[in-house]
């Protein structure tokens, strides 16, 4: 999110100084070598505060000017608030630490409730889609809703886009043990249950065994998150995979086009999302994605990928099935995901914020 939005911000039309902020030591020296190593970020300031005392804050030359403060993580301190030219903005993602706290570990959860706590009537919150704006709604109170606007997150260009180069097709197939020519579902997230992987390979099992599927494989890509043992184990314990199942790990960012465009469909039955970032990318690279009928998913795919329960194993089954046996429903999909991807993109993301910047310095 931060990346995305720092490269379009800094590369609008609209006249904006940007002043990249971290209070943390660790945090602002990563973001420091991570900015140097960018040419498109050559022309963002940094400050490292070092003392959060209101007098310092408010004397310091870098910050006299400014008028938007707009933190994409960590809660809003306190004394900033008391710089009445200052505006204060959060970006909100998603609900999932007091929607699903069982999904969460304990210090997540307790730092999420620390941000929401920061929050008040006259924050500024930039939620990334509305089903994730409602679930706030829902939940807090004592905000002001005129100043909750949404503006939906967007795949990387450079690293998501239909790939047709065959050779690094091959290239990537080989460094992932994926069998040449041989076709494949992907699943590419985090791996942790939230994602809800076990029901994926449970239906895959299942379609495999009856309907005799022998060409078919399941590659399952993604970094380790919460849980991933039971997963793994879960797994290990399913005969009925172990010669057809792919586990990548961590997939590289230069292999993800052809790891995508490579694959007969994308699948992503999460239980719950903010905003559901991977059917983007996969919908970018051209391929079919059978994904979840929750609100924040259908806000991304509308009727360009095929949405099932995410507890109904026959309906999965049979949207994978139907995307193996029918060429030409591929092809229609296919078509569909490249159309609904083109109406996400970070410099209309950008665009939006910049709005409702604009809307809050002549807010009173």
């Amino acid at each position: 999110m931060t990346d995305g939005l720092l490269r379009s911000l800094s590369s609008s039309h609209n006249y904006i100084e940007l002043l990249l902020c971290a209070f943390d030591p660790g945090l602002s020296r990563g973001a420091v070598n991570y900015a140097k190593s960018r040419p498109e970020f050559k022309k963002i300031s940094f400050i490292h505060p070092r003392h959060t005392c209101l007098a310092w804050l408010t004397n310091n030359r870098q910050l006299r000017l400014a008028q938007i403060y707009h933190s994409t993580y960590v809660a809003i301190p306190e004394y900033l608030k008391k710089i009445k030219r200052i505006k204060c903005f959060m970006t909100v993602y998603d609900m999932i630490p007091v929607l699903y706290p069982n999904f969460c570990l304990k210090f997540r959860i307790d730092g999420f409730k620390n941000r929401m706590a920061g929050l008040d009537y006259d924050t500024w919150i930039h939620c990334i889609s509305h089903s994730a704006k409602n679930d706030l709604c829902n939940y807090a109170k004592g905000l002001d809703c005129k100043k909750i606007f949404v503006a939906h997150l967007a795949a990387d260009p450079a690293l998501f886009y239909p790939c047709h180069d065959e050779n690094k097709i091959q290239s990537v197939r080989n460094k992932y043990g994926i069998p040449a020519g041989a076709p494949y579902l992907l699943s590419l997230n985090t791996i942790q249950p939230l994602k809800n992987i076990t029901h994926s390979l449970k239906c895959f099992a299942k379609l495999i065994a009856q309907e005799g599927i022998d060409d078919l494989y399941f590659v399952l890509a993604g970094t380790k998150g919460w849980s991933y043992e039971d997963i793994y184990r879960q797994i290990s314990g399913n005969s009925l995979i172990k010669n057809r199942l792919i586990v990548t790990d961590y997939a590289a960012d230069e292999d993800l086009a052809a790891l995508y465009s490579s694959a007969m469909a994308f699948i992503f039955p999460s239980l719950y999302e903010g905003f559901g970032l991977p059917p983007l990318e996969a919908m970018q690279c051209g391929i079919p994605v059978i994904t979840s009928n929750i609100p924040s998913l259908i806000e991304v795919v509308g009727n360009a990928g095929i949405t099932v329960s995410p507890s109904d194993y026959d309906a999965l089954c049979q949207g994978i099935l139907d995307i193996y046996r029918k060429p030409s429903l591929r092809g229609i999909l296919s078509e569909k995901s490249i159309n609904r991807a083109k109406k996400f993109g970070w410099d209309k993301t950008a665009e939006e914020i910049i709005s409702a910047y604009e809307k809050a310095r002549g807010y009173s």
